[in-house]
């Protein structure tokens, strides 16, 4: 049986409306703890047509059985955009967002201060995002409860939190909610998504350390087994920098201050940068502190990177031996180096054409 990709459509309140099989092109993008991507191409004159619109769901089936790849969801979200063109056949060009870009729909609607709505103290970084989501977006989000505004999307939950993650301080008050959960997930040590569970019904899942399996030990890609077909290493630091200020309350002599690392760098080491902690609303000691480790965890990663055009051969392939979110094993002149599969973007055709992009990041 050849590659196949399952295009299902859904109204908004879960009823199956079409499975689309006449689409002429189909492209996803994805990412760890972010929003994933689908656009297609539908001629007009497509039974399915009619069901494409405005808020809509859409998933993807993605499964190949003779070559061992099981059918599993690619991407489940809801359509955003529908552009017609109009030539000598008319068809639809359709953007839907994985539901990750709900969250980004809402901000942390809860006064300020206010102790485990809008302000964390020590509390593990799962606590946090848990709580943020089911206060924010889930079925607490209510006035009754305290919030500004009702945010509450029916059909939205999350499991109880196991209170793995790091300790974090946070104050975030009218904070955007989904950059909130991203940098509470990259400083706490997990990955986060929101996973498809049923019609109109939605989890929210944390991944301690990884949203994946560590596969170093089984999944050793390189140029000379074949692979990969080339390997881009780039060590970039003309704008880099290991050093925070944070300033914090107060003005002039009066103003707090804080610095990031905990043992800073000295002489041609250090290269500083400030971050003001007074417009993001972290101003104790704690979330200053905090705000300059999450820019120094993200320079680190962008300092050295490997761009791998990996092969989908008889020894790897991407939904068979490795998985969005996995470790997996760069092997260069006998180096070593341990890769997070952050992201993958694929692309299928009419003609069952597939092209196969591996995003790896530092872990």
């Amino acid at each position: 049986m050849t590659l196949i990709y399952n295009v299902q459509i859904y109204s908004n309140a879960g009823v199956l409306q079409s499975y689309i099989t006449d689409y002429e092109s189909l492209g996803i993008s994805r990412q760890c703890s972010s929003v994933d991507g689908l656009k297609f191409t539908l001629p007009s004159s497509s039974p399915s047509a009619q069901y494409i619109t405005y808020g809509a769901y859409v998933i993807v089936y993605r499964k190949n059985d003779a070559l061992g790849i099981a059918e599993s969801i690619e991407f489940s979200g809801i359509i955003r955009s529908i552009v017609q063109v109009v030539s000598s056949i008319r068809s639809l060009q359709v953007t839907a967002v994985g539901m990750m870009a709900l969250l980004g729909d809402r901000i942390i609607a809860w006064t300020s201060k206010l102790a485990n709505r809008s302000l964390f103290t020590a509390s593990p970084a799962e606590t946090i995002i848990k709580t943020l989501f089911n206060y924010n977006i889930g079925s607490l989000a209510t006035t009754a409860q305290g919030r500004i505004l009702s945010g509450v999307i029916t059909g939205m939950s999350t499991s109880a939190s196991s209170g793995a993650g790091t300790a974090l301080t946070l104050d975030c008050s009218m904070k955007p909610l989904f950059t909130t959960m991203q940098e509470t997930a990259i400083t706490g040590g997990g990955d986060i998504d929101l996973l498809y569970t049923a019609p109109a019904s939605w989890s929210l899942v944390w991944y301690t350390g990884q949203r994946g399996t560590d596969r170093t030990a089984t999944v050793i890609l390189s140029v000379p087994t074949g692979t990969i077909q080339e390997l881009i290493i780039s060590t970039e630091r003309v704008q880099d920098f290991n050093t925070v200020v944070i300033g914090g309350a107060g003005v002039n002599k009066a103003r707090i201050y804080a610095t990031r690392p905990a043992t800073l760098p000295t002489g041609l080491n250090s290269r500083e940068i400030y971050s003001d902690a007074k417009s993001t609303g972290n101003v104790s000691t704690a979330s200053m502190q905090q705000q300059g480790t999450v820019l120094i965890q993200k320079q680190n990663r962008r300092r050295v990177t490997y761009r791998a055009k990996l092969l989908q051969n008889g020894a790897l392939r991407y939904g068979r031996d490795y998985f969005l979110g996995d470790l997996v094993t760069i092997r260069d002149n006998n180096t070593n180096v341990t890769q997070k599969v952050q992201g993958v973007t694929l692309a299928f055709t009419s003609r069952g054409e597939e092209s196969i992009d591996v995003i790896l990041s530092a872990v």
